[in-house]
């Protein structure tokens, strides 16, 4: 029996995990998903009372994989390709098509290996349904403060929040946006503060787009969740402008101290009551402490980056993966 990995080859997280599979001499596959759609043979048999997952090697033995440990840490969208006799909207239609379909078979592939008992580890059991509005209702739900939130396209709608709740921020809905430009290098969206006079140059109808109270903080807390077991750290962003409102806007000259923190029990008892609403068994809550003392919910990464946590709190949380996995939790 084997674990399969399905990931990228850039992902050092990936890496780090396997050196303690390594070391447990556990067997195991690791794959992009391009490889596993491509190079895999995938049977998913359902019926009135058995369902079941094979994946059989095509490309050397044809032999069946026995796994009985699935982790979707990271998965490439499929190459889809262009054909000479459609156009441009056409290719895009076709793309976009294959794209959902790819999201279909991800879930196929992880609801059939629990079904069958194979132990699964994944942020994108519920995740491709759950937005971050979604997500903060979910957590509002259990008990967990969050800040006001609107999602609009209307100019005056976005002045009447902000006379509200006096500051806002304005961030994705859904993931952000990371480009890659030969002329001006890698850019990466931030959550950053909408004052007045940005929404003055606003049209009275946009895209409709999020805007969320600002809410002072005293810093802010990334944690690390895997199968109920919770592992924090304490950023101190606030005394930087520069990562004042998102401390991924590093400055690399004096970067935020960050040091291991443990969190309320109240909110611990919370946190796990949410990612088991969310049925998600790994990730990674940005919350924060405000002046008041306190404690705010932001949102779930279900691709959970916990290295960032890993090693400042001194965790190792790479070998706690590699234990679930190798099913000695």
């Amino acid at each position: 029996m084997a674990i399969l990995i399905i990931s990228d080859s850039t992902d050092q997280t990936t890496d780090d995990v396997i050196d303690w599979i390594h070391l447990k001499k556990k067997k195991f596959y690791r794959v992009d998903f391009e490889y596993l759609v491509k190079y895999l043979n995938i049977q998913f048999s359902l019926s009135a009372n058995f369902s079941n997952v094979i994946l059989t090697d095509k490309q050397s033995t044809g032999t069946t994989l026995n796994i009985d440990a699935i982790w979707f840490r990271k998965d490439d969208h499929i190459e889809v390709p262009t054909f000479e006799h459609f156009d441009f909207y056409e290719n895009e239609v076709f793309k976009n098509r294959i794209e959902k379909e790819t999201l279909t078979i991800k879930r196929v592939i992880f609801d059939a290996a629990s079904f069958t008992g194979v132990i699964g580890l994944s942020g994108y059991n519920r995740s491709y349904k759950l937005s971050k509005i979604e997500f903060l209702k979910l957590a509002r739900d259990v008990g967990l403060k969050v800040p006001d939130t609107i999602i609009t396209n209307s100019k005056k709608c976005l002045i009447d929040f902000k006379q509200k709740v006096k500051r806002v921020i304005s961030k994705a809905t859904n993931e952000n946006l990371f480009l890659i430009s030969k002329k001006y290098g890698a850019h990466f969206q931030y959550t950053h503060e909408v004052s007045d006079e940005n929404i003055q140059q606003f049209p009275n109808k946009f895209f409709p787009s999020l805007f969320q109270e600002l809410i002072e903080k005293d810093y802010e807390i990334r944690t690390f969740y895997i199968d109920g077991k919770i592992f924090s750290i304490c950023i101190f962003s606030q005394v930087d402008e520069a990562t004042s409102i998102d401390f991924r806007a590093s400055n690399y000259s004096n970067m935020n101290r960050v040091v291991p923190f443990l969190l309320p029990q109240e909110i611990t008892s919370l946190i796990r009551e949410l990612m088991k609403k969310a049925e998600i068994n790994i990730g990674c809550i940005d919350l924060l402490r405000s002046l008041t003392g306190d404690y705010y919910f932001l949102e779930v990464n279900p691709n959970g980056e916990f290295g960032m946590v890993s090693k400042p709190g001194n965790y190792y949380l790479e070998k706690e993966v590699a234990n679930f996995l190798c099913n000695e939790k």
